[in-house]
């Protein structure tokens, strides 16, 4: 369970990628702890060093699959062994990896059609950018870059392509095409979403695989209005999860798009971001669906429309607009026009 060998995952899950062997399952954990590096927990279990094993499963949550094994006489890797001395890190965690089996999902689709794996070597985005080649840090699926803690450095060093990129829990917004050091709480991963992204979630409390994601959460980057980036998407494919029916066409693929637009809002002109959603491959596994767009935004937005009305929003500390949309069919075409706030 040593660094050595987390970092050895990591490297080997973008190496493998590369070459057609895309789905690992490595031993969340580690396989083996020697017996004079375990302890025991508030329930008497023998326990490994608990903020390695947190920093395991945060490399997990992030990976293709994610599997916790060890042998006999290694100590515990039942998350909630660890969870009171960690704070309840270890729910959030997994709890941020149930909420995006739709994005998941989606990015599994491709890499079934195409061989595209889920943890994608930078280099096969930028194969003529030389920083891209990089086996500490990878793309998990078509927008979010992860960095994981792979020691027990409380610093990471981080390489931003360019572009616009949110950090992934605070939305805060930082420019691209830079490396930078920045400081890592044993809470924390460094996780960025590429500006334009619509990352599609469901409840993580919810089914681990439904089919038809009746409560569909859609977080929404766009970037800050004076970028080159004007248009961006993501695509939510759906079938059983099941069966082979998919190949009969029982399934559902989905866009949605944010752009910016021109326009006016009471009380003044000027700029506004569109976001929009439909059907685009197959049909609905389900009649009806409830949206919620999370979207991040420096303040407030003047004004949300859909369909020619006012919608009521909030907004966060953390640059969240949560906007939630009516219920309909899933299969109608729909559009939200948000007017960034001044200041």
């Amino acid at each position: 369970s040593d660094y050595p060998v987390l970092q050895l995952q990591c490297e080997f899950n973008i190496r493998a990628g590369g070459v057609g062997l895309s789905n690992i399952s490595h031993d969340i954990g580690g396989f083996g702890v020697p017996g004079n590096d375990l302890s025991k927990n508030e329930a008497g279990n023998q326990i490994m060093n608990p903020a390695r094993y947190l920093r395991w499963l945060q490399f997990g949550v992030f990976g293709p699959i994610l599997r916790f094994h060890s042998c006999p006489g290694s100590g515990s890797r039942l998350p909630y062994d660890y969870d009171t001395q960690l704070g309840g890190a270890c729910r959030h965690w997994l709890r941020v990896r149930h909420s995006l089996i739709p994005y998941i999902y989606s990015a599994m689709q491709v890499h079934n059609a195409s061989g595209l794996p889920l943890v994608r070597g930078m280099y096969l985005q930028e194969p003529e950018n030389p920083r891209a080649l990089r086996f500490d840090q990878y793309y998990f699926g078509p927008d979010l870059l992860v960095a994981p803690m792979i020691s027990d450095s409380a610093a990471r060093c981080i390489y931003l392509p360019a572009g616009q990129w949110y950090e992934f829990e605070s939305n805060r917004m930082v420019q691209g095409n830079i490396e930078l050091t920045r400081p890592v709480g044993l809470n924390e991963v460094p996780v960025y979403v590429r500006a334009g992204a619509v990352i599609a979630r469901q409840n993580p409390d919810g089914d681990i695989h439904a089919g038809h994601v009746e409560q569909l959460t859609l977080d929404v980057y766009p970037g800050d209005g004076g970028a080159p980036m004007e248009e961006g998407g993501g695509v939510l494919y759906e079938d059983d999860g099941r069966s082979e029916q998919y190949q009969n066409g029982e399934f559902c693929r989905s866009y949605f798009q944010v752009r910016q637009a021109g326009g006016r809002a009471k009380g003044g002109e000027g700029r506004s971001w569109l976001i929009s959603g439909s059907v685009i491959e197959g049909k609905p596994l389900g009649k009806t669906r409830q949206i919620t767009l999370r979207v991040a935004l420096p303040q407030p937005p003047r004004k949300v429309e859909f369909a020619g009305r006012s919608l009521r929003f909030s907004f966060d500390e953390n640059g969240r607009c949560r906007i939630r949309l009516p219920r309909q069919a899933t299969d109608k075409p729909w559009r939200v026009r948000i007017w960034p706030g001044v200041g």
